[in-house]
């Protein structure tokens, strides 16, 4: 038996935990981390569920452009977008568990996923071992800077008037944003049409495009097109008010019920099939 086959999986976890937590806290002149039984000898792949342009896509790449430093070995990003997230989770549970794919997931993916869809392609608890959580992050509601709806009320009040014409895009089917869009025309009595993409990117160009009303999704995906004046924010679910978004209310402020603010939150999982070589 091999001397990295006799390291526990909680130390092999510990490793990885550190090497991620080390994106912080890590020196950018530092050397690079010592190897740990050979690990890693070759690029480090990480699978983002969705489209290039959304919040998940910039977790993968905030990561994969600091662990070279960190690691001294290459990391890419391979976007594998579709299905909520499923095809890329699907993707990255039937890889070679070798530790060098990865899975930049978020908590839809693994907590909401396997119930929505009648098949989802995995199961987050026998296919997946977690690794860190990577980042948390609160959602928004964002309309083009020119669309005519200027607050939530605005967009209450025309949705209330037309049922169903006001239509809201999301990141796909079982997000975070879709479960909120949800809650948000319940509790307030309307009805929004949802329309469902493969990811934020390709969401924000058809919100840019006047295809769609309303974008919900993670502040990270759109925090530069509402600083450079592009998009107007109508809400925020975090509990108070943050960095560019500071002049968006927050849902409590507008008395929305509390159960509609969500936080979305980005780990790093990978397969939970362990052969004698696995490194971490």
């Amino acid at each position: 038996m091999s001397s990295v086959s006799r390291i526990s999986p909680f130390v092999r976890l510990a490793v990885a935990a550190t090497w991620l937590a080390a994106l912080v806290m890590h020196p950018a002149t530092a050397e690079p981390m010592p190897q740990r039984g050979g690990f890693p000898s070759q690029t480090i792949k990480f699978v983002s569920p969705f489209p290039p342009g959304g919040g998940n896509d910039a977790t993968a790449r905030l990561v994969t452009a600091r662990l070279p430093e960190i690691m001294g070995q290459a990391a890419v990003v391979d976007n594998r977008g579709g299905a909520g997230g499923n095809i890329g989770a699907k993707a990255v549970a039937d890889a070679k568990p070798d530790g060098y794919t990865l899975l930049t997931s978020q908590v839809s993916i693994m907590a909401v996923n396997p119930t929505l869809y009648a098949s989802a392609g995995f199961d987050p608890v026998k296919n997946f071992i977690p690794i860190t959580q990577i980042n948390a992050a609160p959602l928004a509601l964002v309309v083009d800077a020119n669309s005519p709806l200027k607050s939530f009320a605005d967009l209450a009040t025309k949705a209330k008037a037309s049922p169903g014409k006001v239509t809201y895009a999301t990141p796909g089917n079982g997000t975070l944003s879709h479960l909120v869009g949800v809650v948000l025309s319940k509790d307030n009595g309307i009805a929004m049409t949802h329309v469902p993409y493969k990811g934020a990117g390709p969401a924000l160009t058809d919100l840019l495009g006047g295809q769609v009303d309303v974008l919900v999704t993670s502040t990270a995906s759109v925090a530069g097109l509402v600083q450079n004046g592009k998009l107007r924010v109508l809400a925020v679910t975090s509990p108070r008010r943050i960095g560019v978004f500071t002049k968006a209310p927050t849902l409590e402020e507008l008395a929305t019920p509390a159960r509609a603010s969500k936080t979305g939150t980005a780990s790093s999982r990978r397969p939970a099939r362990r052969p004698n070589a696995w490194p971490i």
